[in-house]
């Protein structure tokens, strides 16, 4: 008797604490399923989007307008959360012609005008914007007035048609970093950190596309995962190796390496050489 009502209490205790626990859930979509309607499903202004033949989301519309999807996220946790998908976009960014990713929203709806609120409180990633400085940024939106601007990656990155694949982390005490690979690929540099945790989750996550006529349907998006913080376990491998003189080595990697670990010496040995005085990243 007295063991039976030990393993209930037990199960009491863990039931109230995983009712207390923040809720996780990982989303992902490389529209490999040829719709956006299911798996997860996306909802808003589903007529001005399309998945195209070579299974991204593409905007699908005919004239100047703006357009959004948004899916559930079932009020995911922001903390030790990273985001990460392909974007392009094959324009010129303005004020007329740019899209807003919601890492996170309020709202299962999305609309603004100008530099002003999309009617959600949550965070955004702006990419395109008058000028030629165009960067990606992020903002905290607080439901009215302007966004808040957190933290801006390289300007002029995207000032031209761009594809781009995007990284962007954010830890428990609120601190966000941004990597992007211009190239497409996974080779992420980092862009900017910056401090916020007005907002910790996440009831939907969501696209807005803003446009003129002519790029109505020069938006694309793919490869979109939003969950826990995926750790590179991989080592970085030796792609080439090439003497350029009698005391230097050019040495090629298979991924970006920081400043930190490439120029420390003590990371590097050739065999039958006493010493390496010093190491530079190129």
């Amino acid at each position: 008797m007295f063991e039976t009502i030990m393993k209930f209490s037990t199960f009491l205790i863990l039931a109230l604490l995983l009712i207390g626990a923040p809720a996780f859930a990982q989303l992902s979509d490389d529209f490999s399923d040829g719709n956006f309607s299911a798996n997860p499903a996306w909802t808003g202004t589903s007529s001005a989007f399309t998945v195209n033949a070579l299974s991204q989301l593409q905007s699908a519309d005919v004239a100047a307008g703006q357009a959004y999807l948004t899916a559930d996220a079932n009020g995911a946790s922001l903390n030790n959360s990273e985001w990460n998908f392909w974007i392009r976009q094959t324009f010129a960014g303005s004020d007329n012609n740019q899209s807003r990713f919601y890492l996170s929203s309020s709202s299962s709806t999305l609309s603004y005008t100008g530099n002003n609120s999309a009617g959600t409180t949550g965070y955004f990633l702006k990419f395109g914007e008058g000028g030629s400085a165009d960067a990606v940024r992020l903002f905290r939106d607080d439901g009215t007035g302007t966004p808040i601007e957190i933290l801006t990656g390289s300007a002029g990155s995207i000032a031209a048609s761009f594809t781009a694949r995007i990284k962007i982390t954010r830890d428990a005490a609120g601190l966000w970093s941004l990597y992007a690979d211009y190239a497409g690929g996974s080779n992420f540099t980092l862009q900017g950190t910056g401090t916020d945790n007005t907002y910790t989750t996440a009831d939907y996550i969501g696209w807005i596309c803003t446009y003129t006529a002519s790029n109505a349907d020069n938006f694309y998006l793919d490869d979109l995962y939003f969950g826990e913080i995926v750790v590179d376990t991989t080592a970085p491998s030796i792609i080439s190796a090439v003497a350029i003189g009698p005391t230097a080595v050019d040495v090629q990697f298979s991924e970006v390496l920081t400043a930190l670990s490439a120029q420390n010496t003590a990371n590097y040995s050739i065999t039958g050489i006493a010493s390496i005085t010093s190491s530079t990243l190129d």
